[in-house]
């Protein structure tokens, strides 16, 4: 697999961005990290990421991963504008909760459980496809969050999950010679999500894109 990943933690700090304007009286660090952080949600159509933030705030960390199958942000930040998240809310496809069962997961097996791909299970092969999918959106692989089973890349216990947008077809098309499977339904081979995930007792919000 061909993959780029960029992996950034924001600490220490509350960064405050506006139409790529950084704000006067920041450190030679916060202006490089927010200049990491505007750059990257530069490669996604505006459409993409209009329900990310601009301003991050102390222990923030967010990733953008593409490869052959796919290019996602997310961002996990404080949540740092409660009215900005309840009117991100209000405008919710739907709603899961970190808990369910039956969830329609990206690239499912891209996690520390299944470091070889050609050792599936038959078991783990019927979970690309359940009857229970038919109504489901679907939802990123946490695999690299703070608050996600490394195993299932499943947000842990407290997470709502909240989809803004998601469709099938095909909105992404890398110039790489290697074309590898996200492990979806067939329904579902193509597409993108977007939304974020709310876990108010812990104050955290995280958004994501992801288009495969």
């Amino acid at each position: 697999m061909k993959k780029f990943i960029i992996i950034i933690f924001i600490s220490s700090f509350f960064i405050t961005a506006c139409n790529g304007q950084q704000k006067k009286g920041m450190t030679e660090r916060q202006k490089v990290l927010y200049k990491e952080y505007f750059n990257t949600k530069k490669k996604f159509d505006k459409k993409y990421i209009s329900h990310f933030p601009s301003d991050i705030l102390i222990d923030s960390s967010f990733y953008l991963s593409v490869d052959s199958e796919c290019k996602e942000l997310i961002l996990e930040n404080k949540i740092i504008d409660i009215n900005s998240v309840e009117n991100l809310i209000k405008q919710a496809k739907t709603i899961y909760n970190s808990t369910d069962t039956c969830m329609l997961i990206i690239d499912r097996f891209n996690t520390a459980q299944y470091l070889d791909l050609t050792k599936l299970t038959d078991h783990d092969k019927s979970l690309i496809d359940r009857p229970c999918y038919k109504d489901k959106l679907p939802i990123p692989n946490f695999r690299y969050s703070n608050y996600a089973d490394d195993n299932t890349g499943i947000l842990l216990p407290g997470f709502n999950l909240y989809i803004l947008d998601a469709k099938s077809g095909i909105y992404f098309r890398p110039n790489l010679d290697e074309e590898l499977d996200t492990y979806m339904p067939e329904y579902w081979e193509h597409g993108y999500s977007k939304g974020f995930a709310v876990n108010k007792e812990k104050d955290i919000v995280i958004y994501w894109i992801v288009i495969w």
